[in-house]
């Protein structure tokens, strides 16, 4: 069953969707405009419990095959993907997750203001909301190989990883993933027509609110 964008763009009218790259800032920066308007902040992965009960091989087959929801995870088999068939993966289970979200969202926006942090595509999301109401944080590919393990929640990764077998090469298979999945992204990002705010080392999150305040009419 498709929804009409109309629906469903009318439903999520209440949503402000912060997108866009690993260590673009979209965490930091959606937090403090939750907490500044009094708006509730919710993660990408909204609901991500339940979906471990209600996700199953026929349905969500990729999903199933990711970390939190394959019960037998083998992890050299994860790490040791080729990393375009590693980033295919992750591709595929976030197609799988994004309806769950979007109802989700759905039932949180119904009688207030909710800003989330997600992973949407840039061609989804301007099916889904308004050009003022999605921003893409991004920043370039060598800040995220540089930062991504050292994010809070991600040093087990790496962690994870040094003990198994050949960790260097599992890791720049993951370094590889991220290049390319990145480097993916921002053609298709600089291509587009949506709003986005590259992070530097000149960045500063009052800057970067305040821009973000002004394209959601927040800030005048």
């Amino acid at each position: 069953m498709n929804i009409a964008e109309n629906i469903l763009k009318y439903h999520l009218r209440n949503v402000y969707f912060f997108c866009g790259t690993a260590c673009g800032g979209k965490t930091t920066i959606s937090k403090a405009l939750a907490e500044k308007h009094g708006f509730l902040w919710v993660d990408g992965d909204v609901g991500s419990e339940e979906y471990k009960l209600i996700a199953d091989t026929e349905h969500q087959p990729a999903m199933m095959k990711m970390p939190g929801f394959k019960r037998d995870m083998d992890w050299e088999e994860y790490f040791d993907r080729p990393f375009r068939e590693y980033h295919k993966l992750l591709e595929a289970s976030g197609k799988e997750q994004r309806p769950m979200t979007l109802l989700e969202l759905i039932k949180l926006a119904d009688t207030q203001k909710v800003v989330v942090d997600t992973h949407m595509p840039i061609k989804l999301m301007k099916s889904l909301t308004d050009y003022n109401r999605v921003v893409f944080l991004v920043t370039d590919t060598d800040r995220i190989v540089r930062d991504y393990l050292n994010r809070p929640g991600h040093q087990e990764i790496y962690d994870l990883i040094m003990t198994l077998q050949e960790p260097e090469r599992k890791l720049e298979n993951l370094y590889q993933m991220l290049r390319y999945g990145n480097e993916l992204f921002l053609d298709e990002l600089y291509e587009s027509d949506v709003l986005y705010i590259s992070r530097d080392d000149n960045s500063t999150v009052a800057d970067t609110l305040a821009q973000v305040e002004r394209h959601f009419g927040l800030k005048s």
